[in-house]
């Protein structure tokens, strides 16, 4: 039995498949922004836009939080850390 229904802030199916593995021991229902029907804008483009990645993560939940009405959010970035350049190192494509 599924106890609470939580939003991964990512339009990322294998990141979502990676985090159900992760969080499978949990009575957890993952679903993402799509099965909320939450249609995907440009506005997502401009979320991972800060250095550390505590902050991204934490602009991609609270963006995809309002936007769902409040349901429980995840969001996760992941990167690279490299002690020898001084730790966090955050590199941004463009598309």
């Amino acid at each position: 039995m599924i106890s609470q229904r939580v939003l991964v802030a990512t339009r990322s199916a294998g990141k979502l498949r990676e985090l159900r593995a992760i969080f499978s021991a949990f009575d957890l229902e993952f679903v993402d922004p799509a099965a909320m029907g939450i249609l995907e804008t440009r506005a997502e483009d401009t979320l991972e836009s800060f250095g550390p990645f505590e902050e991204n993560a934490l602009a991609k939940a609270r963006y995809f939080f309002d936007l769902s009405g409040g349901l429980p959010t995840f969001g996760d970035d992941s990167g690279m850390s490299v002690d020898v350049l001084g730790g966090e190192l955050c590199v941004h494509i463009k598309r």
